[in-house]
């Protein structure tokens, strides 16, 4: 009988290939056991980072461990591709850095300001780099340089030196698709639906019950108002017939009778009085106190603390309520970037034949309010490159004393009357530890036995500051009392400043409240009202006896009924996410625009008269900036020679930054 030789190689091949898939599928679940840990610690991180204390996230972990999971599974998703890469530490280290990253600025924000981070934030990173040094030392500026400097060169080192592995298992694409399958559905479904609607809670303590990556993800998800319970176009058509059928109660006034209506928002304003302990060596805002003893007042529950100025406005001007869009929306930057909401106070104002005008002494690009008081409906916007005769203080921020001039000639600007929208930016904050009391006319001291001498310099520039506020209220009553139209003015701290009120009792019902003041120049009286923010202006129309618009009816007729907050989300959601029939003329910059009578070449220079010129007037020639300079606001001069040759001269009204050309002006 033959005997077949068999080769030794070829009888332990089988056994090889079966023990490297083995040692392969062990790999697998060693890969996917360190991704998943990974991603825990990563989590953890994150809501230490946000608690700022390691016993709170440790509490939280154990607590709500649903939450966590739920939390972590986001990281999980951002991580997943390290199961099928070579560069499997790279691939989990880029995401997880981003991941920690985000979570440090939180804490940094946190320390600044009370409200967590979102990603509406990042949309402000170009402006938030021209203060840096306002909130930051330069230590720690470097400090965050060089931290930064360092993540990269990790990453990069990471990326060129780190192992590799092998990644051509069909096992690991398998569990890689399943799984992101199963995560990606998972982030749809966040993004989608509200799982955990809010409550009466701050935006801190929602991010602290629900965690930190979730309400990160759902801030950069969808925005705008969920859909609400009940839904449909029938039940809103239903509703607004029913609200309009309640307009034969509201009284019918004739424009003449209408007054001016002016509305001052002062930034991080509040009556100082409220912080009980605290000793004071003058009174900072006797000015607005007095319109509140002698006209209608209130506390003004707003939607921000230390920050957010914009999403008051957006209250104030919609009437919409905050609390029924998603966490951490700023709708700036969101819902107005496309939509016009037609039933907005500009609108409505000018539906009743007002001109509506809005002012800010600041930038005119922040928060993108040039395009988002276009789809408000004003018909002009003086932002701080239309004004002159401007001063700043110590932070740079534009002192308030503008303000009054630019609200008497919004209102000279028409023959008509006038909605006036004014932002203040001289009251933000940060409030310096050190301050020089020269820097101020009238100085206020502030001490208390609990305070720091740092805390107590902070609180007397914030003092000072908010006296010089005042001041402009003062003057501003002043110059309407003797102007010749009747005017109601409409006065209001936008939210409190970022002040730690734990050292000092806060008298006020909450963090989340302000105060309002209506004052008149020909006797309105009422009694005192606890106001919403998106109540303030359909409370005012009340006052004046007329209704226009279908949330101030809702305001004004369903607000003491259970159904109330129902019925305005029903309204919100429809108005936001519908198609508008009203279309925003292009807004006009300045209620004075900036006009050219003259265009000459004198001893070598461009020299352009006419009127309302400012330092961010630039003479253009051919779409050619020149370097400009300002010397009046009747003349504007350039260096002939810094043009090539002269062809179509023009003015560019250029913004804050310096780049972005607001209008470009030319002589008719």
């Amino acid at each position: 009988m033959n005997t077949i030789y068999k080769s030794p190689e070829r009888t332990q091949a089988p056994v090889i290939e079966e023990k490297k898939a083995d040692a392969r599928k062990i790999k697998l679940w060693q890969n996917v056991l360190m991704w998943i840990a990974g991603s825990v610690l990563v989590n953890f991180v994150l809501e230490i980072l946000q608690r700022r204390s390691l016993t709170d996230a440790l509490v939280h972990t154990f607590t709500r461990g649903h939450i966590f999971i739920i939390n972590t599974a986001l990281i999980l998703l951002s991580t997943v591709f390290m199961l099928i890469v070579k560069r499997k530490l790279f691939a989990f280290a880029l995401p997880a850095s981003l991941w920690i990253l985000v979570g440090i600025t939180n804490t940094i924000l946190l320390s600044f300001r009370p409200l967590p981070i979102s990603f509406s934030d990042f949309r402000l990173i170009g402006e938030a780099t021209q203060i840096f040094d306002l909130y930051l030392k330069l230590w720690q500026i470097i400090l965050i340089a060089v931290g930064l400097t360092a993540l990269v060169a990790g990453l990069i080192l990471l990326f060129i030196k780190g192992p590799k592995f092998e990644c051509r298992d069909k096992t690991a694409l398998c569990v890689f698709f399943a799984v992101l399958v199963l995560l990606g559905a998972y982030a749809v479904a966040v993004s989608i639906f509200d799982f955990f609607p809010r409550t009466s809670e701050t935006p801190n303590e929602f991010y602290e019950r629900n965690g930190f990556a979730y309400n990160f993800f759902k801030s950069a998800g969808r925005a705008g108002v969920y859909v609400p319970e009940g839904y449909s176009e029938d039940t809103v058509d239903a509703l607004i017939s029913e609200i309009e059928g309640s307009e034969a109660n509201v009284p019918v006034i004739a424009l003449d009778d209408m007054p001016n209506i002016i509305v001052i928002q002062l930034e991080s304003f509040m009556d100082m009085s409220w912080m009980h302990g605290i000793n004071m060596t003058e009174y900072p805002t006797p000015n607005f106190r007095k319109i509140k003893e002698n006209g209608p007042s209130g506390y003004l529950f707003v939607p921000s603390y230390g920050g957010g100025t914009s999403n008051v406005e957006f209250e104030v001007l919609t009437g919409m309520n905050l609390d029924h869009f998603a966490l951490g929306e700023s709708p700036y930057y969101t819902l107005l970037k496309t939509n016009v909401l037609e039933d907005s106070a500009p609108f409505n104002m000018r539906r009743l034949g007002y001109s509506a005008h809005a002012i800010h002494n600041h930038n005119a690009l922040f928060y993108e309010r040039n395009n988002a008081y276009n789809n408000l409906g004003f018909d002009t916007f003086t932002p701080i490159e239309y004004m002159n005769g401007l001063s700043f203080n110590s932070l740079t921020w534009a002192k308030d004393d503008v303000i009054t001039s630019e609200v008497m000639s919004a209102l000279d600007s028409t023959d008509g009357r006038d909605f006036v929208f004014a932002v203040s930016v001289q009251g933000h904050g940060p409030y310096p530890d050190t301050v020089k009391p020269e820097e101020f006319e009238n100085f206020i001291t502030v001490t208390a036995d609990n305070l720091t001498e740092q805390a107590s310099a902070g609180l007397s520039f914030y003092a000072s500051t908010l006296r010089e506020m005042d001041k402009m209220v003062g003057e501003l009553v002043n110059e309407l009392e003797n102007y010749g139209e009747e005017c109601v003015l409409v006065v209001y701290g936008d939210h409190l400043p970022a002040v730690d009120f734990s050292v000092n009792y806060l008298s006020a019902p909450n963090a989340y409240t302000s105060e309002y003041a209506i004052w008149s120049n020909f006797g309105l009286e009422a009694e005192d009202k606890d106001l919403e923010t998106y109540q303030l202006l359909s409370h005012t129309q009340s006052l004046l006896g007329y209704s226009q618009g279908v949330l101030t009816k809702l305001h004004q007729g369903y607000s003491v009924t259970e159904e109330y907050q129902e019925k305005l989300k029903l309204l919100e959601f429809s108005m936001t996410n519908g198609e508008s029939t009203e279309r925003a003329d292009a807004i006009r910059y300045s209620s004075h625009p900036v006009k050219i009578s003259e265009i000459s070449i004198d001893s070598g220079d461009i020299v352009v008269r006419g009127e309302n010129f400012t330092p961010y007037s630039k003479i253009t020639v051919d779409g050619n900036i020149l370097e400009t300079v300002f010397e009046s606001s009747d003349i504007i001069i350039a260096d002939a020679d810094s043009a090539d040759e002269y062809g179509d001269i023009s003015v560019s009204q250029l913004a804050r930054d310096n780049i972005t050309v607001l209008e470009t002006i030319v002589m008719e």
